[in-house]
């Protein structure tokens, strides 16, 4: 099993909560402070708990993390455990511009600034695993042979796998959109567990939400729309499945 340890700051918390959700998709041992760390718990011996069974350090790299001395620390103990076990892996990503720490300047990195799901796609990448993805990997190709317009083949496969599985309620929401072209969505898209399936496609910006005096505009975008396409011949198929929604 991959064993993550995500080294972060408390500003980067929002990207950090994301991140690490979405790694679960991939490997339920990731050591997340936010998860990990109890009431009553004493945080250094935590953190070194954390720093020691873990083996892939995932550190955010931001204006404020390489301020940060607890990231520091973390960065330090790691790199130690780097020279005494060559298996442990040091995996620097970007979510911002900021200063590269010189330790870095000849690492490659994760870019996440100007596109998640690439950086996401790239870090994954990064642990040399297939995670499964080959059903999601050839059914994007039987719908873009030459690949996508926008992405490539893995890309596309890490956010279809992060979707599953789908729910009932959402892949209807998501056929209308597509069909009609705009949907006018009243309830706040987080009610249920299909609204909130919507709601990630919403924050994945695959689906673009105006607010009008009807209500709320759901329309496609560029990418939402690939992604539909992909979905729409997994449901035909068989490959994919949904589930009932709650």
């Amino acid at each position: 099993m991959i064993r993550i340890f995500l080294s972060y700051t408390s500003v980067d918390e929002e990207f950090a909560d994301k991140l690490a959700a979405d790694l679960s998709s991939y490997t339920s041992d990731i050591f997340y402070a936010k998860w990990n760390i109890k009431v009553g718990d004493s945080i250094v011996d935590r953190i070194n708990f954390g720093l020691e069974k873990h083996d892939n350090i995932v550190v955010v790299l931001s204006k404020s993390s390489i301020q940060s001395e607890w990231v520091k620390r973390e960065l330090n103990s790691s790199l130690m455990r780097q020279l005494q076990d060559k298996a442990i892996k040091i995996l620097p990503i970007l979510i911002e511009d900021c200063r590269i720490p010189p330790l870095f300047s000849d690492v490659m990195y994760a870019d996440f600034r100007t596109d998640y799901n690439k950086g996401l796609a790239s870090l994954l990448s990064a642990f040399e695993e297939d995670f499964s993805l080959e059903p999601y990997i050839g059914l994007v190709e039987s719908v873009y042979p030459s690949s996508s317009p926008l992405y490539d083949t893995k890309t596309l496969a890490v956010v279809l796998k992060r979707f599953m599985p789908l729910r009932f309620g959402c892949v209807s929401t998501l056929s209308k959109i597509y069909d009609l072209g705009e949907v006018v969505y009243i309830d706040e898209p987080c009610q249920n567990s299909a609204d909130f399936q919507l709601k990630m496609f919403i924050d994945e910006k695959l689906i673009d939400i105006i607010t009008t005096k009807e209500g709320k505009v759901l329309k496609f975008t560029d990418l939402g729309k690939i992604i539909y396409k992909v979905i729409s011949e997994g449901l035909n198929e068989g490959i994919l499945g949904t589930v009932c929604s709650s």
